[in-house]
């Protein structure tokens, strides 16, 4: 049984062996164990790979390369279009005689393969993940809501999403998955010893972009240093404003880690700070929680009703340094309520693991598609070659 899997994830080449963003390769990894044959159709960039990439490990899972695009101007929007036909020329080779499509969206490697299979006479069954905001309206691509809309109106496949409420029958809600099950007990061990002090362990993770909010930690920490805080920011990421949060005292910028390395920082942290314009569900909110880092997240998409249901962390509504600010301080005011959160994140962890990933797609798969799926028996681990698509 083949699945094919679309997505706009960057891969490298590290000494010859491919390696990608390391969150969506250890879930393909995990998927891989649900099918005889995993292709994954993913872009191929050039220079080195950043810190957090990783190989895959299971010997099932068979990259199929497509050039990069994006950017901004007239040349890179030109290169954009000229590249989503070739990304559909390749889906549509790849998706025959696969059991099951998976695109990845939204990305414009998602709206190519989408618009591929609306046109298809002969299609296999599709799954579609939306990971960004599925509730969004407003300021955003306007690719992002054409893929929303096409994805509404496709009924026989299965769109999973991160939202809650009413949605049609088809869009099924799934919890993003971001931990294995010797990280959890790893991560539960170092949350029991975890308690609040001085200095105020604060950390952010993603890229250091305004997108993720990163445009907001400088005056978030100079914030709570005028209210008498001692705090301490870690950003592990990368991105356009490194420049700039370097330069604040108590702020150290590691770029992207190895997860042994961000497991550290989560050991150590107390809260994250994420003041995101837009998310799905961040995988980091999850890992986080699992270590007993409270997290302080915008109140964007299901991030609300997650923490509500948790109790694991604050939606702040106003995206705000002032208002980031006084979430933080008002935990620290109450180190019992930030004990308590964080005691609710490590038990609600249990909700983002690979293996519940893993059992709810191989349920909905079946319930919305029909498609029997037998039990996951682990991805066996190995290194697989390159296969550049031609040009």
């Amino acid at each position: 049984m083949k699945l094919v899997i679309v997505s706009h994830t960057p891969h490298h080449l590290s000494r010859g062996v491919p390696v990608g963003w390391g969150p969506t390769v250890r879930e393909i990894d995990h998927l891989a164990s649900l099918f005889d044959e995993v292709v994954h159709v993913a872009p191929l960039h050039p220079g080195p790979a950043p810190a957090s990439a990783l190989p895959y490990r299971s010997d099932r899972v068979t990259l199929r390369t497509v050039a990069p695009s994006g950017g901004s101007g007239l040349k890179a929007k030109a290169g954009a279009v000229r590249a989503c036909l070739s990304y559909g020329s390749v889906v549509r080779r790849e998706m025959r005689g696969a059991a099951l499509l998976h695109v990845r969206a939204p990305a414009g490697i998602a709206l190519a393969a989408l618009a591929v299979y609306t046109t298809a006479r002969r299609r296999p069954p599709l799954w579609a993940k939306y990971a960004g905001d599925w509730r969004r309206a407003g300021d955003e691509p306007v690719t992002y809501a054409l893929q929303r809309r096409l994805l509404r109106g496709l009924s026989g496949s299965l769109v999973t999403v991160n939202a809650t409420g009413p949605l049609p029958d088809h869009v099924r809600p799934v919890a993003n998955p971001s931990l294995d099950g010797p990280e959890l007990a790893r991560a539960a061990t170092a949350a029991r010893a975890k308690h609040l002090e001085d200095p105020l362990q604060l950390l952010f993770v993603g890229r250091v972009e305004k997108a993720k909010g990163a445009d907001l930690l400088p005056d978030i920490v100079h914030e709570l240093r005028g209210r008498g805080l001692k705090v301490r920011l870690d950003v592990a990421g990368d991105g356009p404003l490194r420049g700039p949060l370097s330069a604040v005292a108590g702020v150290a910028v590691h770029g992207w880690l190895p997860h042994p390395a961000l497991e550290r920082l989560y050991r150590s942290a107390h809260i994250l700070l994420l003041p995101s314009v837009s998310e799905g569900w961040p995988k980091v909110a999850s890992e986080a929680m699992a270590y007993g880092v409270v997290p302080i997240v915008t109140a964007v998409s299901v991030i609300p009703e997650v923490l509500a249901r948790t109790a694991a962390g604050v939606a702040v509504e106003q995206r705000s340094s002032p208002a980031f600010a006084a979430a933080v301080a008002e935990l620290v005011a109450r180190p019992s309520r930030w004990a308590e959160m964080s005691a609710a994140g490590t038990l609600a962890a249990a909700r983002f693991t690979y293996d519940s990933y893993v059992g709810s797609i191989r349920r909905l798969v079946r319930e919305v598609l029909g498609l029997e799926l037998p039990e996951g028996c682990g991805s066996p681990a190995s290194r697989q070659p390159v296969e550049e698509a031609a040009p």
